[in-house]
């Protein structure tokens, strides 16, 4: 769990009614080729990514916070309590190359984004956004690569 790295406002936000009506969950996949020298560094370094993440949660501290019903208003809100976004990081024996024209979606990506169905681990509260990042190999050299 990854939670602002500043310290931010513990509060409710109110949810509009269309929010209320038309609650679902977005999926998105992105696909980046290493740019520069080191085609291994900066877009592997978890490390970093982490960090920045949690960078991004002080502007954005609700999305590190939690679903709840008020039951006076009888109404869904975010609970801003920095209880954290989830950050999965994952390594793949694939290459880019190897999932075909990466442009166009494909029903083969759904298997490579962390599905919200296991958020039920974290029972009635789950978090309100996970990021996940995958390591392809490279397709330069397979064999520089080992996958643990």
């Amino acid at each position: 769990m990854i939670v602002p790295v500043e310290l931010t406002e513990e509060c409710s936000l109110f949810l509009s009614n269309i929010d209320q009506a038309v609650a679902y969950v977005v999926d998105s996949v992105y696909f980046y080729t290493p740019n520069g020298e080191d085609k291994n560094a900066a877009a592997a370094d978890v490390g970093r990514l982490k960090e920045a993440f949690g960078k991004v949660l002080v502007p954005y501290h609700f999305m590190a916070g939690r679903m709840k019903l008020n039951l006076e208003k009888e109404r869904l809100e975010i609970e801003c309590n920095r209880a954290g976004a989830l950050f999965a990081a994952a390594n793949c024996d694939l290459t880019l190359s190897d999932l075909g024209d990466v442009t166009f979606p494909n029903p083969v990506f759904r298997r490579l984004v962390l599905q919200g169905v296991h958020a039920r681990k974290f029972g009635a509260n789950p978090p309100l956004l996970m990021m996940q990042v995958i390591k392809f190999i490279c397709s330069l050299d397979k064999s520089k690569y080992s996958i643990g």
